[in-house]
């Protein structure tokens, strides 16, 4: 930077534009890319407006839906006989499936666009994140992952996924505010520097004598 202060001072009029060193455009673009390929990422975190408990027993099934207006709604039945003979994820399953089934008349008329899924399986909850599973369950994944779309509503499967994207957000909204509060420092320090050149090729013009 020193140096092509020196040369703009030899080489230049006072009232003539100077051209930045290539290595400041270069430091500039770079950071601009960054900015726009961070705003691309951004993660935006809906909030939950319901939250749906499902369970599976050997008999049967139950899930609540606990709505933001403190109101719980129940349902619950039965497995039949073949039923019965499920694996107790394939069941927990099921009676998410079921419970988000029953309850899409409910989504559809209060706009729910977005609920918490609390379950007892941790092989359900990570199989449904993850939006795929073994052999064994993964028709079952499917079929809710497609009920959801089908609903359009977003699901969350446990506060501390909720929590993980919130933290990520902010992170994220942090890390853009840093970056544009740098490529806004290094511009300021540009125009200074274009400042400070022309007020000193003023000088020199008053005093020839100094050259």
């Amino acid at each position: 930077m020193d140096s092509a202060k020196t040369r703009a001072l030899k080489n230049k009029e006072w009232r003539e534009n100077m051209i930045p060193p290539k290595e400041i455009l270069q430091e500039l673009y770079w950071w601009h890319g960054v900015i726009v390929r961070n705003q691309e990422m951004t993660l935006k975190v809906k909030i939950p407006e319901a939250v749906m408990v499902s369970d599976a027993s050997p008999k049967g099934w139950g899930v609540t839906l606990e709505l933001q207006t403190g109101d719980t709604l129940v349902q619950h039945g039965e497995w039949n006989k073949e039923q019965k003979k499920w694996t107790s994820n394939k069941k927990e399953m099921e009676a998410i499936f079921l419970g988000l089934f029953r309850y899409g008349q409910v989504f559809k008329e209060l706009q729910i666009k977005a609920i918490l899924i609390r379950s007892d399986s941790s092989t359900a909850v990570q199989d449904l994140a993850k939006q795929r599973a073994g052999q064994t369950l993964v028709a079952e994944v499917k079929k809710i992952v497609r009920l959801c779309q089908q609903l359009r509503i977003r699901n969350f499967l446990n506060k501390q996924i909720l929590n993980h994207l919130q933290r990520l957000n902010d992170s994220m909204q942090i890390i853009y505010l840093l970056l544009l509060a740098t490529v806004i420092l290094v511009f300021l320090y540009y125009l200074q520097y274009q400042i400070e050149t022309k007020a000193i090729l003023t000088l020199m013009s008053m005093f020839p004598h100094l050259n």
